[in-house]
């Protein structure tokens, strides 16, 4: 049995350069099929926005990637990780130093200590966080002002181009003005 990545994840731009970072790791180490994926551990989502979050992370993470998502307990999400961990028991954990993320969790989460299994630290330099700061923001700027049908095809499919690089993204100056810009 392969092992799994299990990688905290919080939706914070920290969380997804985390994401992205074991992505690379885990699509170099598949040319020698050394993992089974990526399992992402999250807390505080709404199980009806979970296939939200799971589209969002397989685009980070790149389509080739196998990723898997599993909820953990909102009212003891460190516990609920720890239980995830231990029916795991070839699982690799991962995260990133100095975590900054958006859920109170989120940093206790990636302290990796008090458990004797393999651990990657990832090294997240600023620039890549501001990267997913600017694509985050400018992705729900643009969002926000796109016509929308029923299912919202478009806005999907600008916020998909906007995460893997195939449309650049407006320059600072051409901002499309949304109600969270004039606040």
């Amino acid at each position: 049995m392969k092992p799994w990545i299990v990688l905290p994840y919080d939706e914070s731009p920290v969380a997804r350069a985390a994401l992205s970072r074991a992505a690379q790791m885990a699509k170099r180490a598949s040319t020698r099929r050394r993992y089974a994926g990526l399992l992402l551990a999250t807390a505080g989502v709404d199980p009806s926005a979970l296939d939200a979050l799971v589209r969002e992370a397989q685009v980070i993470a790149g389509a080739s990637e196998p990723l898997e998502v599993r909820l953990l307990s909102a009212g003891d999400p460190i516990g609920s990780l720890h239980r995830l961990v231990a029916s795991l028991p070839d699982a690799v954990l991962c995260a990133p130093l100095a975590p900054t993320g958006c859920a109170p969790w989120y940093a206790e989460a990636c302290r990796l200590g008090g458990d004797s299994r393999t651990l990657i630290l990832l090294f997240i330099d600023p620039r890549e966080i501001t990267r997913f700061e600017e694509v985050l923001y400018r992705a729900g700027a643009r969002r926000a002002s796109l016509p929308t049908t029923g299912s919202g095809v478009e806005t999907r499919r600008a916020f998909v181009r906007w995460l893997v690089g195939a449309q650049p993204l407006p320059a600072k100056g051409t901002v499309i003005t949304t109600r969270r810009d004039e606040m």
